[in-house]
């Protein structure tokens, strides 16, 4: 699962718990979390904040295009943050969802895709 968000991007901040939790919930089964924030690079700190406070224990990156513009869009394929997308155990992309997700339906594709052996 990736997890793509920002610090002033609401909606991203209030789904992050939901992130952190489904993490916990499955990596014993064999989900692999990652986040990757769009904020500024003089906000590292701000972020690195956030994410220990949210006690989010995988992988998190900070975007090295300094912010979202056209040509993170690009590189990203990705649409209004935040945006979550998830990967089978092949590499596969499954499932995207641009400008957030219903959590519960979020845990159903998860469930289901690592019901996949």
């Amino acid at each position: 699962m990736v997890d793509y968000w920002a610090t002033w991007c609401g909606p991203c901040v209030a789904n992050f718990p939901h992130t952190v939790e489904l993490s916990n919930k499955y990596k014993a089964a064999g989900l692999t979390t990652i986040a990757v924030s769009f904020d500024l690079f003089e906000e590292e700190t701000k972020v690195r904040d956030f994410l220990a406070k949210q006690a989010a224990h995988f992988d998190n990156l900070i975007s090295s295009h300094n912010n979202v513009g056209q040509k993170a869009w690009e590189d990203f394929n990705i649409g209004p943050l935040p945006e979550y997308r998830l990967f089978d155990r092949e590499g596969k992309l499954r499932q995207k969802w641009e400008s957030g997700v219903d959590q519960g339906e979020l845990e159903k594709r998860i469930q289901e895709l690592l019901a996949e052996k």
